[in-house]
């Protein structure tokens, strides 16, 4: 009995109460370590969309997520729209993008998702996917390209992997 009073009203649980905020950020560590990850380890992603348009066509583009407008641009040849970011803190942040060509030709997708929604992507995971914390996009006359690395093995111990550009998503005709 007295084990029981000496827990329950004795110096630890003044200890918890004086140390609850420690007490719950340890407790989201052990509980979800992903979670605890963007707590402590924030990570800057940068968005990169290049025009590769044949003809010197413009590129027009308007980003968004659920916090940021980035507002409307016209992209020349050759040029880049970039943006750079931090994840919320549920590692929730999406970005998406509507891009035309010559106003007739478009293309709405999302250029950033968090892993959790890679399957309703093509299964991309940018984290392990993408060039470092760059997300590559690069407009051309058949749709948009995303610059991904390719897996290797033993052939990246001293060198860089390889990064392969694959169509993402085709022009859709107004």
């Amino acid at each position: 009995m007295v084990l029981f009073n000496t827990l329950t009203t004795g110096p630890p649980t003044r200890w918890l109460k004086k140390h609850a905020i420690l007490f719950f950020h340890v407790l989201a560590i052990a509980v979800s370590p992903s979670v605890a990850f963007k707590i402590w380890n924030p990570f800057k992603w940068t968005v990169h969309i290049v025009n590769e348009l044949s003809h010197n066509k413009v590129l027009y583009l308007h980003c968004v997520s659920y916090n940021d407008n980035l507002g409307h641009h016209n992209l020349k040849y050759k040029a880049e729209f970039k943006f750079s970011f931090m994840e919320n803190f549920l590692g929730a942040t999406i970005f998406k993008c509507y891009m035309s060509r010559d106003r007739k030709i478009d293309a709405t997708f999302t250029v950033f998702w968090p892993g959790f929604l890679r399957r309703e992507n093509q299964d991309i995971d940018l984290e392990k996917d993408t060039v470092g914390s760059n997300v590559i996009r690069v407009a051309r006359d058949d749709g948009i390209y995303l610059k991904r690395r390719e897996a290797c093995f033993f052939s990246c111990i001293f060198s860089k992997p390889p990064v392969k550009v694959f169509l993402y998503k085709k022009w859709d005709k107004k």
